[in-house]
């Protein structure tokens, strides 16, 4: 069994997401001893309630605070498992990470206890990743502490023999490199996961925090570990960095340390360093391709069918509807005429469908990688793009062949350029909404579907408004892609230009929906990883 220890010190904010993302863990043989720490908040009724609910949850609780080391010594001695493993209360641990821990223990005798990367999160948005190198010596310790505290897993005999935390005041805010430093000394070697088991919550400024008194009591904490495992020369001399970390201005510090674990380099053939805005136009890029080659992987047409597709709804279309309705079309090719529409639908349904399962399916991506969240939904949008590129060329070709029935090639055909822009942007609003639900909600996918028919009802694909009433038409133009239709029809069939109000409302429609969709997004994406 497992056991998981936190110490909590007025945490309501956090604690109970900090929870559920132990309690999700795939490993079920755990529990889970939690310390807090002299709460004056409401951080003692939270720990209750989840005790309540989950006999796993064991609570021990301080009647002043005592600090972190104490309250975690408190929870070891109140457990019973074979490993012990961190957690702290502004941390969410990914469902795998506990299990993967273990069984690496359990395969690798011959280190004490294992730590792993962690995704660095600050005001719920990831700014770097935390990784440090996989086999730890003296020597690297004595410059810096390479494990990230709430990702340790530690065999019990290992924490049983170093005596636990140090709980004096001087190890107060460094207690995790004190005890890390003494098992050292012991001829206990950690090792470091590569893969990302943890969001951690740090601020980049979190170094500048620390006061003088702190620093100086971290200097003597470090030339005490130094002293126990004989590193010298070196060891005391590294004793003193925190004290040039103070030195350092804010701004630069802050620079130093966003430039240190925000770089980090793709893997695979031809890798490079890219960061930020440019490593998710890579990702982008590389997931479009990949969509696109996925979607036909299997058929024996392959890419043709992208041509194909549009080509015979319009036939089945025009053979159901054309006696009724192609009288209501007069000087206009009604095949054709289905055929923009169902091409313009047909994109915005692509762009949202697709993107409903992208972040279930990047979980491994999600949890291991800094890549924005973001790039999942909007990859399969960009890929209906290319999609929808092949049946452009499939209308060409039918305008060519249509010719005979007056079809003319218009210039205005070049005006439907600037609607491909809002109808992405309208898409990708939708679907970042439902990228989210999918993950809370797997039945959207099917309701989603009933609605997208309706939709396509309500939407003049196969049949044209003017012979409605003057209050049915108020009420389809309230659709928005009534207006996208309609644009790509007067620059494909009629060949006009689009009037400024025809741009003014689809560019409107379309960031209407991009700044909603995101803004529904970003404030969900942080509970993402909790319920894939």
């Amino acid at each position: 069994m497992v056991s998981v220890i936190m110490g909590v010190y007025n945490g309501e904010k956090t604690v109970a997401e900090s929870i559920k993302s132990v309690m999700s863990s795939t490993l079920k043989d755990i529990e889970f001893i939690i310390c807090d720490d002299g709460s004056t908040d409401g951080t003692r009724e939270i720990l209750g309630r989840f005790a309540q609910e989950d006999a796993r949850i064991k609570l021990v609780f301080n009647e002043r605070n005592e600090g972190l080391g104490f309250s975690l010594n408190r929870c070891i001695a109140a457990s019973s498992g074979e490993y012990i493993a961190r957690q702290d209360a502004d941390d969410i641990s990914h469902a795998e990470r506990l299990a993967r821990q273990r069984d690496f223990l359990e395969n690798h005798s011959e280190f004490g206890f294992v730590g792993a990367s962690a995704r660095l999160i600050h005001d719920g948005e990831m700014w770097g990743i935390l990784r440090y190198p996989r086999d730890v010596d003296k020597a690297m310790l004595t410059v810096s502490n390479m494990f990230i505290h709430p990702t340790l897993m530690f065999r019990r005999e290992t924490l049983t023999a170093s005596g636990g935390y140090d709980t004096g005041k001087e190890a107060l805010r460094c207690e995790d490199y004190e005890l890390l430093m003494r098992l050292y000394a012991m001829g206990i070697k950690g090792y470091n996961m590569q893969e990302c088991y943890l969001d951690y919550s740090e601020d980049p400024a979190e170094g500048k925090h620390h006061n003088w008194k702190m620093r100086l009591d971290e200097v003597k904490v470090r030339l005490k570990g130094a002293k126990l495992m004989n590193t010298g020369l070196r060891g005391k001399l590294y004793a003193f960095r925190p004290v040039l970390l103070m030195l350092l201005p804010k701004k630069l510090y802050i620079k130093m340390r966003r430039k240190r674990w925000a770089e980090q380099p793709d893997e695979g053939k031809g890798a490079a360093k890219r960061t930020g805005f440019k490593q998710s136009m890579y990702v982008l890029s590389s997931l479009v391709r990949k969509n696109i080659k996925t979607q036909y992987r299997r058929s024996v047409l392959g890419i043709l069918w992208t041509v194909l597709n549009p080509l015979l709804n319009m036939i089945v279309l025009a053979l159901v509807f054309s006696r009724l309705l192609e009288r209501a079309l007069p000087g206009v090719d009604y095949p054709l005429y289905i055929l923009t529409g169902n091409m313009i639908f047909g994109l915005m349904r692509q762009a949202t469908t697709s993107a409903l399962p992208s972040l279930v399916n990047s979980y491994e991506l999600l949890t291991k990688t800094r890549i924005s969240f973001y790039v999942f939904p909007a990859s399969h949008t960009a890929a209906s793009l290319v999609n929808f590129a092949f049946s452009f060329i499939a209308m060409l070709a039918v305008m060519l062949v249509r010719m005979s029935n007056g079809v003319r090639f218009y210039w205005t055909i070049f005006m439907t350029l600037p609607l491909l822009p809002a109808l992405l942007l309208f898409s990708a609003g939708i679907a970042f909404v439902l990228s989210v639900l999918y993950v809370h909600f797997r039945d959207i996918k099917h309701i989603y579907g009933v609605i997208l028919t309706l939709w396509m009802y309500v939407t003049p694909i196969f049949y044209t408004i003017d012979r409605l009433s003057p209050k049915s038409q108020a009420v389809l133009k309230l659709n928005p892609m009534y207006y996208f239709v309609e644009y790509f029809r007067k620059a494909v069939l009629y060949g006009e230009v689009p009037s400024i109000k025809y741009h003014l409302f689809i560019y409107g429609i379309g960031i209407a929906s991009f700044i909603v969709g995101t803004l529904i997004f970003r404030a969900t994406k942080k509970k993402v990883i909790l319920h894939i």
